[in-house]
């Protein structure tokens, strides 16, 4: 076989896998831009005012870190399974303990809001309660799926769970309960959507509220982690929250 036909032939191959390795890092580097691209996907719990509120912060937080981000609406039990098993790709916020209890998700510091849960119930109640401890003789409602008044109120005998803040304040208002144990902003939402008077209201804890991604996502950590800190630290994160408080008050329909 003449020495020049080989060279051709060799010289076509060498050719050939030169663009062939060129076509495979053009669809590399497109899938990898074409995934940078994808939003994460968060979720906001159904009828829960201090999630908007939150969701509302942390818009802002991811638009100036420049990563792209949705919001999905989704009741807190459902959010946190489709969270742990990656369905979705994190929770707008929850409290400071809740990575205990779900390990496939990782908490971004610091935090960027704090829940005060408080004891609801009518002055004609004439009740006196000072602490969770002096709830225990009373017929209690608190809703289903939100950790911390269910952790704090569920193994009470005279608990019941509800499916909404919304039915929770209604059902104080109609009797069905004595006190009604729930975040502060819900309540307070509900409380002046209603029109409800004369309710007394007691503080039984204030906890921070964290941001939380899958792990799969734990290489966007540090750079929310650094926004979130400077928000802070300018006041940012107040101020943000102030205007998203006062925009969904001034709501004419509040969140389902």
């Amino acid at each position: 076989m003449p020495t020049r036909f080989l060279a051709n032939v060799n010289s076509s191959i060498a050719r050939m896998k030169s663009l062939i390795k060129y076509i495979g890092l053009i669809l590399t580097l497109a899938s990898l831009n074409a995934h940078a691209r994808e939003p994460i996907k968060l979720a906001v719990l159904t009828a829960s005012p201090p999630s908007v509120i939150d969701a509302s912060i942390l818009t802002e937080v991811y638009r100036q870190a420049g990563i792209p981000m949705i919001l999905v609406t989704l009741p807190g039990l459902r959010s946190s399974a489709e969270a742990d098993m990656g369905h979705i790709d994190g929770e707008v916020a929850r409290v400071d303990s809740y990575g205990e209890q779900h390990p496939n998700l990782i908490r971004i510091d610091p935090a960027i809001d704090a829940l005060s849960i408080s004891a609801y119930y009518k002055k004609s109640l004439r009740a006196n309660i000072k602490s969770k401890s002096d709830l225990k003789n009373y017929s209690i409602g608190y809703v289903k799926g939100l950790k911390s008044p269910s952790d704090m109120v569920k193994h009470f005998p005279k608990a019941s769970a509800t499916h909404s803040s919304k039915s929770l304040v209604k059902m104080l208002e109609a009797n069905r309960f004595d006190v009604i144990v729930n975040n502060d902003s819900s309540t307070d939402f509900y409380i002046d959507k209603l029109g409800l008077k004369e309710i007394e209201k007691v503080e039984l804890s204030r906890e921070p509220l964290h941001h939380y991604l899958h792990q799969n996502h734990r290489d966007l950590a540090p750079i929310l982690s650094a926004i979130i800190k400077k928000m802070a630290a300018s006041g940012e994160l107040i101020k943000l929250r102030a205007k998203a408080e006062k925009e969904l008050l001034l709501s004419s329909a509040p969140p389902e």
